[in-house]
């Protein structure tokens, strides 16, 4: 899906933590029109009464949690036919067993926070062309960072501090 600059990109935002939020939204600047959620549930229901291109999502979040989250969004894309909407699971849990547990419930993305704008934007690039990451190898969201300083790009996620290759 391409936007133009008429066209915004419509993403849902959930995470409980008001300066994650501030930070995407700022990372996101123009490009976006982004309706936030501060927990699983209120993210649910945002999703119920609106489509998204992507939906970011938090793991550990009071009330409903983001894997919980993310099977009721798939079950809710079937109940109305919809088809499937990109989600990326955008946490600081980012071991293996994450990665595992976000691909069960659905995602089809992982992202480890911190991040930078630069692999946020590959993450839903890569997302929105079909693409999954969840199995740790984290070349997608590079291969599709808007930049070509392969030095400017450091960080993937907590644990993660290579270089591009």
């Amino acid at each position: 899906m391409i936007h133009s600059v008429a066209s915004k990109l419509r993403v849902l935002l959930v995470d409980d933590q008001p300066l994650i939020r501030l930070a995407v939204e700022f990372m996101l600047g123009e490009t976006a029109e982004i309706t936030d959620a501060a927990d699983g549930a209120a993210g649910v229901e945002a999703f119920r009464r609106r489509r998204f291109d992507v939906v970011l999502m938090d793991m550990d979040m009071p009330v409903m949690d983001g894997l919980t989250a993310v099977r009721e969004l798939r079950r809710l894309e079937a109940v109305r036919n919809s088809g499937r909407t990109p989600i990326i699971m955008f946490t600081s849990n980012d071991l293996p067993k994450h990665r595992a547990a976000s691909a069960q419930a659905g995602a089809d993305l992982h992202l480890g926070k911190p991040t930078s704008a630069e692999l946020l934007f590959g993450a839903i690039h890569a997302a929105l062309s079909g693409q999954t990451v969840l199995d740790g190898d984290r070349g997608a969201a590079r291969e599709h960072a808007p930049t070509t300083d392969s030095a400017a790009i450091t960080s993937v996620g907590p644990g993660d501090r290579r270089p591009m290759d």
